[in-house]
């Protein structure tokens, strides 16, 4: 069951660990608690040490080969439903694992990782075949474990069903929604999300429920809004919030957590009918609509909205937005850093044409600069496309000669997700294919293996793993990364996924590349939810560092 029981106490030890291995050691070197102000100072001082220059790249500077049968990824046609999970679940602080709702036509299957890319199939989510649509995994009782949160689609609204919250202990995946709190009204599930609203440090729970048109009216059943809402309390018992937390009766169906503003509380980007809700602030599990952000585009020019991902594609601190818009023409959206968006879409480069419904975006070069991976879903398949970052010049150039590129029978394409699965400091992707209606538009899923060829043979890399903060054990969902590399560049990532649509992975290993100089990275600097602080400065290159309460 669930450990509903006061969060673990404070701990005494750091982890700090390299790709090669674990060890347990005392304080990190330089590793200093600082307030919020001082660590922001010290990321300015250490970015001005040196002019920065920022190198551009050649496009294209690796290639992909398909290693989903070598993995042992199943290759069976299934209808995909929002996308693979990528998340740490058999170990919270080991390789990155899989699940992969198949919709109504398969299981769910969730596959263990054994830290090289080699995967094993592992106990089933569910005990029988069943309507899923979207997953998310995060720490609902900060215990240092994982749990699954799950939405089923209700028979097109005929069944509506309530949210379930899934936790693999025993080798099993052990049914804990009622203990948890989270025994909801039933609802058209969509796309359920762990965030920390009000600040706490505890992951608080979001489920977003989709009210469309059947014979009998799709009627919200069992009383309440559309959209739900849960407070987290004491060891993980969560509770109802009135209005869902301001979302009430929202017309959405998916959703991107992130932060546009760098206060460390989130913001929502609700799609396909675009909206963006911010938190609301003081110490309030509550959202407020805020409109300013798209004044100087409107809202109805990015609608529809079928899949977004956030990066930092110009490296200057903001977090900016992709957008994949079906048949209409894809957006960038670059964060001011005043609180609006400004469409660069055109003068970025980015194709103006095609179906697109899934993006993920991550260095997949190591060059310091992030890439953008963009899914097609016209049916014959096209083949899905990346958009190399040319290196700080706020331009992309597109390829579809990289290799990650699926048949053009193997379905509709869906989503995808970047990260790396083999511990060897390159990104990897997983492809979703195959539409989620039609059987005759089935598809098999897709794992594709950064061969690190071209420039990134010869690039560097960082990787960070957030773990529960050491002494208020605050949640890694929405921890923040920053670092100043050798070369004065400053990157910062955002613990969470790394595009979304209706589920939502857990990468909790930000990862940066750092181009071709070996010199030390000047400065690390983690924040986690609730305001904890920790810094490290003169980290080594091409490791991962493991920063986690261990209790």
């Amino acid at each position: 069951m669930i450990s509903i029981h006061p969060p673990p106490p404070k701990p005494t030890r750091w982890e700090a660990s390299a790709a090669v291995g674990m060890r347990r050691s005392g304080w990190p070197p330089a590793m200093v608690p600082r307030p919020v102000a001082a660590v922001v100072a010290m990321v300015v001082a250490a970015a001005a040490v040196v002019t920065v220059t920022a190198p551009h790249s050649a496009a294209a500077d690796t290639t992909f080969f398909d290693a989903t049968a070598a993995s042992g990824i199943p290759t069976t046609r299934q209808l995909s439903y929002g996308g693979p999970v990528v998340a740490p679940l058999a170990n919270s602080l080991g390789p990155y694992d899989l699940i992969l709702p198949n919709h109504d036509s398969q299981l769910v299957w969730y596959y263990t990782n054994d830290g090289t890319g080699s995967f094993t199939r592992g106990p089933n989510l569910l005990p029988s075949l069943e309507d899923v649509h979207g997953l998310a995994v995060g720490d609902a009782d900060l215990d240092g474990l994982p749990e699954v949160l799950l939405t089923r689609g209700g028979a097109n609204g005929e069944l509506p069903a309530a949210v379930e919250l899934l936790s693999l202990r025993g080798g099993s995946f052990l049914n804990v929604t009622t203990p948890a709190g989270l025994r909801s009204p039933r609802r058209r599930g969509r796309a359920p999300r762990f965030t920390d609203v009000n600040g706490d440090g505890t992951p608080d729970v979001l489920v977003i429920n989709f009210k469309g048109t059947t014979l009998g009216g799709d009627p919200v059943l069992d009383g309440g809004n559309l959209q739900l809402a849960f407070a987290n309390g004491v060891g993980g018992r969560h509770t109802p919030v009135a209005d869902a937390a301001g979302l009430g009766d929202l017309p959405v169906e998916r959703v991107l957590v992130t932060d546009l503003d760098g206060d460390g509380l989130p913001e929502l980007i609700m799609f396909p009918f675009f909206r963006i809700y911010t938190a609301a602030g003081g110490g309030e599990v509550r959202f407020v609509e805020e409109p300013r952000w798209l004044n100087r585009i409107g809202r109805g020019k990015v609608a529809p909205a079928f899949a977004v991902a956030a990066l930092d594609y110009d490296n200057d601190g903001w977090t900016d937005l992709y957008i994949a818009r079906g048949d209409q023409p894809d957006m960038l959206l670059r964060n001011d850093g005043a609180g609006r968006f400004i469409d660069v879409s055109v003068l970025s480069g980015i194709p103006q044409g095609g179906d697109n419904q899934g993006v993920t975006v991550g260095d997949l070069d190591n060059d310091g600069w992030e890439d953008i991976f963009v899914v097609r879903h016209e049916a014959p398949r096209e083949p899905d496309y990346i958009l190399w970052n040319n290196g700080g010049d706020g331009t992309f150039t597109v390829s579809t000669t990289h290799g990650a590129t699926t048949t053009p029978d193997n379905g509709r394409g869906d989503n995808a997700i970047a990260a790396d699965l083999t511990g060897d400091g390159a990104l990897d992707l997983v492809v979703a294919n195959g539409d989620f209606t039609f059987a005759a538009l089935a598809g098999s899923w897709s794992l594709y293996r950064n061969a690190r060829t071209g420039g990134a043979a010869t690039n560097h890399f960082l990787g960070v793993r957030v773990g529960r903060s050491p002494s208020t054990n605050a949640c890694n969902m929405g921890a923040t990364v920053t670092i100043v590399d050798g070369a004065g560049r400053l990157q910062r990532r955002r613990i969470g996924t790394s595009g979304s649509t209706f589920s939502a992975s857990l990468l909790n290993v930000a990862h940066f590349g750092l181009g071709a100089s070996p010199v030390d990275v000047r400065l690390v600097a983690v924040r986690w939810p609730g305001g904890e602080l920790f810094t490290a400065t003169g980290v080594a290159v091409d490791q991962v560092l493991t920063y986690a309460d261990t209790g």
